[in-house]
């Protein structure tokens, strides 16, 4: 799929989720990054056709970044066009959304600066340095545990698996109360053989 693609339909969802219409160009870099790696450690295959590459602040995909430069750091506005994944990637960039969403542009660079490939193949000042998209792959389980522990937020398979072992008679439960980021691992890999 082409980046733009993937990331028109970030800012939709995100959108109509949350109302978010505060999406900048670096969130938006970090976010299709992220989806790249999820994707392709589920599927062993690469979800955006054009390469990523290690750049001043991250990751980032030189033909997006020109598509949405002109906006500067200010929010990127949603498009008016809707656009069509297969289910497949909609799970992925759902799940990416709910994991990650939350975080600014800035902690999202400082994620992807500290975890993953992109630190091996980072060159101060040089753009056209390609990181492979294996070992964007291969980082998903780090990435995912990083940002539940960095956040304190928990996954969506986490959550469920929460909400079953609670006691509904009046009890709440606090999200840093049960956080445990092996179960999160746990429940991700179960998920990714189904």
């Amino acid at each position: 799929m082409r980046s733009r693609d993937v990331a028109d339909w970030i800012l939709q969802y995100a959108h109509e989720r949350t109302g978010a219409d505060s999406i900048s160009n670096m969130q938006l870099q970090k976010l299709v990054f992220l989806a790249e790696s999820c994707f392709g450690s589920l599927y062993g295959t690469s979800l955006v056709n054009e390469p990523i590459q290690a750049w001043d602040h991250g990751p980032a995909i030189k033909p997006m970044y020109g598509q949405f430069k002109s906006n500067g750091d200010r929010p990127i506005p949603t498009p008016e066009t809707r656009v069509s994944v297969p289910e497949d990637v909609a799970e992925v960039l759902e799940s990416v959304w709910d994991n990650f969403g939350h975080l600014s542009g800035w902690d999202l660079r400082n994620l992807t600066h500290d975890v993953g490939p992109y630190s091996a193949h980072f060159v101060p000042q040089v753009r056209d340095i390609e990181i492979p998209k294996e070992e964007i792959h291969q980082a998903w389980s780090d990435f995912l545990t990083e940002g539940c522990r960095v956040s304190g937020r928990l996954s969506r398979a986490e959550r469920a698996r929460m909400s079953a072992l609670m006691d509904f008679e009046g009890s709440t439960f606090e999200a840093d109360a049960g956080f445990d980021a092996d179960q999160i691992m746990a429940d991700y890999h179960a998920f990714a053989r189904t």
